[in-house]
């Protein structure tokens, strides 16, 4: 049985963030992505940025 691969991310990483993302969802097929470190400066775009450019939903967003 084959279980999700999550990709944890520190959203103070930026928008280059999402091309590591997009590198890692081709060589492992992600699940999904989880955000770390989120807060008011994030204002929620790098989420919507996996979404729309990876493909895949974020599971779970960490605040500090």
């Amino acid at each position: 049985m084959r279980r999700g691969v999550l990709l944890i991310v520190d959203t103070v990483t930026g928008q280059s963030a999402v091309e590591i993302a997009q590198s890692v969802n081709e060589a492992l097929n992600l699940s999904g992505i989880i955000l770390g470190k989120f807060d008011s400066d994030t204002r929620g775009g790098i989420a919507l940025s996996f979404k729309n450019v990876v493909g895949k939903p974020v599971k779970f967003i960490g605040v500090e």
